[in-house]
C-alpha cells in the first residue's frame, strides 16, 4: 500500500496544478472585468491587457482558477 502512496499523490498533485488557469479580476470606476490568460493569444498580450486597464484607474488581482 505505501508504494502506491507517492505516485498517486503526485498524479493528484498534476492534475490539480493542471486544471488551474490564471486569470484577473479588475476593479475599475466603469465597471468590472474578469478575464483569463487562456482568452488571449500569449503571455505578452494578456499582461498587456492588465497594464492598459492598471493605466486606466482600474485595480487589478491575478488569480488562479
Amino acid at each position: 500500500m505505501k508504494k502506491y502512496f507517492l505516485p498517486l499523490l503526485i498524479l493528484t498533485l498534476s492534475a490539480g496544478f493542471s486544471s488551474c488557469k490564471k486569470c484577473a479580476e479588475c476593479d475599475c470606476s466603469f465597471g468590472d472585468h474578469n478575464f483569463c490568460m487562456d482568452e488571449y493569444d500569449s503571455k505578452d498580450q494578456y499582461n498587456a491587457a492588465i497594464a492598459n486597464l492598471e493605466v486606466s484607474g482600474c485595480t487589478c488581482k491575478e488569480k488562479l482558477k
